[in-house]
């Protein structure tokens, strides 16, 4: 076992399989500032790993991620520096991107919640296996800001431009099964299993030729996310914008 982070991020390799585990269950996996610079660290060190084929990513106890940790003021500042918050916020951004662009096929293993930030490194996979009690959650309005980190231009290719709208505006706990019927799952399987799964479904990928494989990813993602860059480089002036509205909604 190679070890990222002791207490944070493992990294687990069996042969041409890495396993990277999120392990702060006391916030239940919840991104502060420094998992997300681990999270980055990981990408950056296993995109580099061309013997490593599939990537599974998943939580411990029961929870995928709870989301951006409420905690952390870096991402709720009290007081705003546009030029802090922009650095703040493109580090989440940057943590998605670097997973989505991995040249390896990834597999987001979903147990429990997988809240805000926590959701959108899930879409920044290949695929997404639940386990019968996850579920997805975007809470970001409620919390008086727009759902960041490229996060709209891939829930609007996963799941289309309503479902989007009801998913982000009625701020629901979308079921598994729901996250199914949607798209926004590729398989749900019963608690307790979804690490099986995820690892039969990396086997198996992993048997097939490397270039073929690399390749058909690299095109699919081509073709499907073309507009994204559009939706995404916004996103963060977005996010700045409405946390300083909401805090002139306090003063008032």
């Amino acid at each position: 076992m190679d070890k990222h982070s002791p207490g944070t991020i493992s990294v687990e390799r069996t042969g041409t399989i890495a396993r990277v585990v999120i392990d702060k269950s006391v916030t239940r996996n919840a991104l502060d500032f420094d998992l997300i610079m681990q999270l980055t660290d990981v990408a950056k060190t296993l995109r580099e790993q061309d013997d490593v084929r599939v990537v599974i990513l998943h939580g411990v106890d029961g929870c995928f991620s709870a989301g951006a940790d409420k905690n952390e003021t870096r991402f709720f500042p009290e007081k705003i520096i546009p030029s802090h918050f922009r650095r703040s916020a493109n580090m989440g951004f940057e943590m998605v991107s670097l997973w989505n662009a991995l040249p390896q096929v990834t597999i987001a293993a979903i147990e429990g919640p997988a809240v805000g930030g926590g959701l959108s490194l899930a879409m920044a996979c290949d695929m997404r296996i639940m386990g019968t009690s996850a579920f997805a959650f975007v809470p970001e309005v409620d919390l008086n800001v727009v759902y960041g980190w490229r996060s709209v231009p891939r829930l609007i290719s996963l799941i289309g431009p309503s479902r989007t709208k009801r998913l982000i505006l009625l701020t629901e706990k979308v079921s598994a099964a729901r996250c199914y019927e949607w798209g926004l799952a590729d398989e749900v399987v019963p608690d307790g299993q979804v690490m099986l799964l995820a690892q039969k479904w990396a086997e198996t990928i992993a048997e097939k030729p490397p270039m073929p494989t690399r390749l058909v990813k690299s095109a699919v993602d081509a073709i499907s996310t073309v507009f994204d860059r559009i939706g995404a480089h916004a996103d963060t002036e977005q996010m700045l914008a409405s946390l300083m509205a909401a805090r002139l909604e306090e003063r008032d």
